[in-house]
């Protein structure tokens, strides 16, 4: 029931034991219907920003999931799915650009791994809000899929 507003590899937590992963630094959280204290102000790390939010629109689960799924993205690929020489551009390719295929910035990862791990995170890259998962669980239900299906996590 609560927004996070800066999903962040600095604000993600992983137990490699337990196989757990946990968001910290709620500083900036809040609960969906709550109004932000200062009108105009973005609110977060560029980077992960949802590309609605970069409209001035407000904050949701569904910010969240776009900006958890930019930080899937970069633990596969090893770079954020946008990157440009100054915040405008930057701006402009979070608005408006697909993120490369896996494959491009990946070659060591077979076809099919790529192509299936595009697949899932395309959905919640999503330039609209209403074309991402409704919420975390759906996301996770789709990752533990992914995971079964290439033989990296539980059965």
């Amino acid at each position: 029931g609560v927004v996070h507003r800066d999903v962040k590899p600095s604000n993600a937590l992983f137990d490699l034991v337990t196989r757990r992963a946990a968001l910290s630094d709620f500083g900036v959280a809040r609960a969906p219907d709550a109004q932000a204290s200062r009108s105009g102000v973005l609110i977060g790390s560029p980077v992960y920003m949802a590309p609605e939010l970069l409209a001035g629109q407000s904050a949701s689960a569904s910010s969240d999931l776009y900006a958890l799924a930019v930080l899937s993205y970069e633990l596969l690929a090893g770079r954020a799915p946008f990157a440009a020489a100054s915040m405008g551009a930057l701006l402009r390719a979070v608005a408006q650009a697909a993120p490369p295929p896996l494959a491009t910035l990946r070659p060591d990862l077979p076809e099919a791994v790529a192509a299936r791990l595009d697949r899932w995170l395309a959905p919640l890259l999503a330039k609209a809000p209403s074309r991402r998962p409704a919420d975390g669980e759906v996301w996770a239900e789709g990752e533990h899929a992914v995971a079964r299906e290439l033989g990296i996590g539980p059965s």
